[in-house]
């Protein structure tokens, strides 16, 4: 770094006149010469850089595919226990409907065989026939005596 003092603007130079005066003497042209390497030196710097950037850039698009896998076998993990514990829950849930239906069909035949003073219902309620999910209904009418 150098520091430069005067009491007039430094001059500015174009690049072409720059080489045509150091050309001039043996010391000007090791001096263009030392500015030519720099210049082709900062050049290398920037492919280098520019290099190691891409090179941070397809690491990164190599482990990208890596984290998507992990993150859709945790997800997969995560949906398969929510579809146990549904499917556990739906077994819970069968028995108990199960259980009721079997309590259902006793409260009917004890009340099938039950007749207080010959009343009977206008309607009667559904009846199971064994499937959780076909109710067979049956109606039976009130018979007018006139």
């Amino acid at each position: 770094m150098f520091l430069v003092v005067s009491r007039v603007p430094p001059a500015n130079c174009v690049p072409d006149e720059i080489e045509r005066a150091l050309s001039a003497t043996p010391n000007g042209r090791t001096v263009q010469a030392m500015l030519d390497l720099d210049v082709q030196n900062r050049s290398l710097e920037n492919r280098h850089a520019e290099s190691e950037t891409d090179i941070v850039a397809r690491l990164e698009s190599i482990h990208r595919p890596e984290q998507l896998l992990g993150e859709a076998e945790r997800d997969r993990a995560a949906r398969l226990g929510v579809i146990e514990a549904q499917g556990a829950e739906i077994a819970c849930l069968e028995m108990e409907a199960h259980c009721w239906l079997e309590e259902n069909k006793r409260l009917w035949r004890q009340t099938a065989a039950w007749k207080p003073n010959g009343i009977t219902c206008k309607h009667s309620w559904p009846i199971c026939s064994g499937s959780l999910m076909q109710w067979k209904p049956t109606a039976r009418r009130r018979q007018d005596k006139s």
